[in-house]
């Protein structure tokens, strides 16, 4: 094997399949041989001036990572596209890079960010491909989600440990200048936080609480503690005043046999002191919301009427 096969194989495999016309000139190939290779088959023009090599699997991370190759070395994947590459509750969704803004490249398929204060501290890398850091994601993503998209990326990253809410006030201030889009909407998601600046167990968690702020349903308390004789339990999210238990982690959290039995065991030490709870899913607190609400409200109110016919204080 020859020193520029040797090369050339290390540039694909850690390249996701990917080379460039300048790494192919540095390992010595001619404009025939990059033309001959594009005529059998052997690369596949992806972006002006970067190829996959055939047989390399087509995936996310490849498009993203071309689309960086192709903007040039201060380029970034970002927005969206980041916020999926770090895990934060995103689905994998269009190619997003942002790149200085003297820069003016156009590919097919990609969006395109110009930034004028992208600077390499709010930069790094992951999985081999240039991406903002979590911190700075938190602001552009800001500008191409709706608030409520925002502020599940905000508790997820910082559920993660990516980031911590004294790191995001600070990040904020960093980049804050009059008329930048994303700085509003992050400012709103940590002033109008139902959870303050806590950092929360489960994604899910804000987002219930969120759910209460919004349909008016006061009173709850996050991470309630309630003392049953010689045992201690924490809901979710408690409502006191009628001892009524959200919880709201889902099968992800209860999916043994082991942790079905602790569940009932814990469920029935509760309902013995006095406390009902609800469950729900991601999928119901995502996707039916006000139902979430209309149900909370209605055992609320039935809990409330249940005490004033006993007698006791509501």
């Amino acid at each position: 094997m020859t020193p520029s096969t040797t090369l050339f194989d290390h540039f694909v495999r850690h390249q996701y399949g990917l080379v460039t016309n300048p790494q192919l000139t540095d390992l010595g190939w001619t404009r025939h041989q990059l033309e001959h290779a594009l005529r059998v088959g052997r690369l596949v023009r992806v972006h002006p001036g970067v190829y996959r090599t055939i047989g390399s699997p087509i995936c996310y991370r490849q498009r993203l990572l071309a689309a960086c190759l192709a903007s040039g070395r201060y380029a970034v994947v970002s927005h969206r596209a980041a916020a999926h590459l770090w895990g934060l509750e995103v689905k994998q969704g269009p190619v997003e890079i942002t790149v200085p803004y003297a820069k003016s490249p156009s590919l097919r398929g990609v969006r395109i960010h110009r930034s004028t204060d992208l600077v390499p501290q709010h930069t790094t890398a992951r999985d081999r491909i240039p991406v903002t850091n979590p911190l700075r994601l938190l602001v552009d993503v800001g500008a191409v989600v709706p608030l409520a998209e925002l502020a599940t990326i905000v508790d997820a990253a910082v559920l993660e440990g990516l980031v911590t809410f004294p790191d995001i006030h600070a990040m904020v201030e960093v980049v804050a200048q009059r008329g930048r889009r994303g700085i509003g909407p992050l400012r709103t998601v940590l002033r109008d936080r139902p959870l303050g600046d806590a950092r929360p167990e489960r994604v899910l968690e804000p987002v219930m609480m969120r759910i209460l702020h919004e349909h008016g349903i006061g009173g709850a308390v996050y991470q309630q503690v309630v003392k049953v004789g010689g045992h201690v339990f924490r809901i979710d999210i408690g409502i006191p005043h009628v001892k009524l238990g959200l919880e709201v982690d889902g099968l992800k959290w209860h999916g043994t046999r082991a942790a079905a039995i602790r569940d009932r065991e814990r469920r029935r030490l509760l309902r013995a002191a006095g406390w009902e709870l609800m469950e729900f899913t991601a999928t119901d607190l995502r996707r039916r919301p006000a139902r979430c609400a209309s149900e909370i409200l209605g055992e609320i109110a039935a809990r409330e009427r249940l005490l004033a016919a006993l007698g006791l204080p509501v």
